[in-house]
C-alpha cells in the first residue's frame, strides 16, 4: 500500500470503519480481484451499506469515505489522478469532450471540470469508488443468472456434439 493510503487506513480503523485490506491474490488480474472482493463483501454477515475500493497507488484524503457516502448515490467515485506515458497526467473520470465523446480528462487537454462537488459522468475509474450494497446485490444476481444460462448452453452443446437428441423443452433454450 502507498504510505498515504496506509495512513488513511489506520485513521479509518481508529474511527471505527470496518476495513479489509486485500492484496491482489490473482497477481495482476485486477478485474478478477475486484469480483473476488465484491463476493467477500456480499458474503459478510454484517450488512454494510457500502463497499469502497481504493487502489494501492491512490493516496486519498482521509475524509474521502465520508464525503462519498454522504451523497447517498448508488455509485460514486472520487476524482483520482493517474499518469501514463500516452496520456500524461489525467483524472480517472470521463466527461464529454468538445467533440461530444466521453473520455478521461488529461492535464494537457486544457479542459476544466464542469463544477465542484458531485456531477454526473458516463463512467469512472475504479481506483477510488464507493458502491452501495443493493447495486452489487442486483449485479451479482444478474451475473449468476447469466452464468446459469451459459452453463445450460454448454451442456446442450455437449449433448448435441455427442449426438444426443434434445427434448422439447431443450429446443426452446
Amino acid at each position: 500500500l502507498s504510505e498515504a493510503l496506509d495512513n488513511c487506513t489506520k485513521a479509518w480503523m481508529a474511527a471505527g470503519f470496518a476495513i479489509q485490506t486485500l492484496r491482489d491474490p490473482f497477481k495482476g488480474w485486477i478485474d478478477v480481484s475486484r469480483n473476488y472482493a465484491t463476493r467477500l463483501f456480499l458474503q459478510t454477515p454484517q450488512k454494510f451499506r457500502y463497499v469502497m475500493m481504493i487502489d494501492a497507488d491512490v493516496g486519498p484524503d482521509v475524509r474521502t469515505p465520508i464525503l462519498l457516502a454522504r451523497h447517498e448515490k448508488p455509485v460514486v467515485s472520487a476524482c483520482v489522478v493517474s499518469n501514463t506515458r500516452d496520456k500524461g497526467v489525467f483524472i480517472c473520470t470521463a466527461i464529454a469532450g468538445p467533440d461530444g465523446t466521453h473520455r478521461f480528462i488529461a492535464l494537457n487537454d486544457n479542459v476544466s471540470i464542469p463544477h465542484r462537488g458531485i456531477f454526473p459522468i458516463v463512467n469512472c475509474g475504479t481506483g477510488c469508488v464507493m458502491i452501495r450494497r443493493d447495486v452489487l446485490e442486483r449485479l451479482w444476481e444478474e451475473f449468476e443468472k447469466e452464468q446459469t444460462l451459459l452453463e445450460e448452453g454448454r451442456n446442450l452443446l455437449v449433448r448435441l456434439i455427442a449426438g444426443q437428441d434434445l427434448g422439447p423443452g431443450d429446443k426452446d433454450k
